[in-house]
């Protein structure tokens, strides 16, 4: 297909109003995308909504026997109706959720019926689901997606990212319930005998806000571009060198620098910067006052992002196992039983 048809058969997807919650909306470009789907030979599926929330939408297409592939894509925006016209500037087109995510929601199925059309036979089963109430974070879907992410191999969200990137992580958030109790008084003559829910509850606010710590990452966007530091290799360079500053892969068990590559190879594609190397709790210093200083910076060089981020945030399992491979590396002359203990565990 064309560019110009693509846009054409997303443009359909796109006239239909669908804000979260928009039950008729949904039901009205499931019913579209399930019409679409139907010719390709799909298992198909439809959930009802619940919770005043649209209905869901999965689309099975068997393979061979590899592990699979899951798409999930959300169709519900945040665009309330006729707030966003559709239009076209150029080669620009505009339209309510035609990026988040509608777009990569068309083209998923649009590469499905393209590999089905060319005799292709899928290596392993892959399942498409349009899901409507991503925008409030998934409360009557997400159980149906970890279910599916279980029985696949691997997951890919279509969804826009920055530039030309392909986006492995994101940062996470939590919800909490927190209960303030004060205690009632006049606020005339016995104000000091009172305690202000409302004012304990803004410090907890702030104390909460004060988690959030981007300095990490503030330091590394601006440290992307500086050189590796003398005589020293990233994990990509330790790919094919045996030496680099203080890891010595040659003075390692052949086998175990084996694994140690391995593990790094599949992530060697990743952004490099300038790295802590040792970001745990350890070298974190509290000091008196307030803030957090990071010591021990004589381990800094230039390798994967991942090597401190990835210790203080969530990871998949392939990034886990590189980090443990780095750790075996690091570790393997000075601390053997830490080495030892992350290779078992490698």
């Amino acid at each position: 297909m064309t560019s110009e048809e693509l846009l054409r058969g997303l443009l359909g997807w796109v006239e239909i109003d669908t804000p979260t919650g928009d039950v008729a909306g949904i039901a009205r470009l499931l019913d579209l995308i399930e019409a679409e789907a139907r010719p390709l030979g799909p298992k198909v599926e439809r959930i009802a909504g619940r919770d005043g929330q649209g209905g869901h939408l999965v689309l099975r297409f068997a393979g061979g026997p590899g592990p699979g592939v899951l798409v999930t894509s959300h169709i519900d925006t945040v665009c309330a109706p006729g707030s966003v016209e559709i239009r076209r500037e150029g080669d620009r087109q505009f339209g309510p959720g035609i990026a988040d995510m509608k777009g990569g929601g068309y083209l998923a199925l649009a590469a499905m019926r393209s590999i089905l059309s060319a005799g292709e036979t899928l290596p392993g089963p892959v399942t498409l689901i349009y899901n409507s109430d991503e925008e409030i974070g998934s409360p009557t879907s997400h159980r149906l997606i970890q279910a599916e992410a279980r029985r696949h191999g691997a997951a890919l969200i279509p969804e826009p990212a920055r530039g030309d990137e392909m986006i492995t992580f994101r940062k996470g958030r939590g919800k909490y319930s927190v209960a303030v109790e004060g205690r009632a008084s006049h606020a005339g003559s016995a104000f000091a005998d009172g305690r202000s829910a409302i004012s304990e509850l803004a410090r907890v606010i702030l104390r909460l806000d004060a988690l959030t710590d981007l300095a990490v990452e503030a330091l590394h966007a601006a440290c992307r571009t500086l050189p590796q530091r003398p005589g020293f290799a990233s994990a990509r360079e330790l790919l094919t060198l045996d030496d680099g500053g203080d890891l010595h892969l040659a003075a390692l068990p052949a086998d175990v620098a084996e694994t140690i590559r391995d593990a790094w190879h599949a992530l060697t594609h990743r952004r490099e910067t300038v790295i802590h190397g040792d970001l745990t709790p350890g070298n974190l210093l509290a000091c008196p006052d307030g803030r957090t200083a990071l010591i021990d910076w004589d381990e800094s060089r230039r390798d994967l992002a991942l090597f401190d981020l990835g210790q203080i945030g969530p990871v998949d399992s392939r990034e886990w196992r590189a980090i443990l491979a780095w750790e075996v590396a690091c570790s393997w002359a000075e601390h053997p039983a830490h080495a030892a203990r992350a290779l078992k565990r490698l």
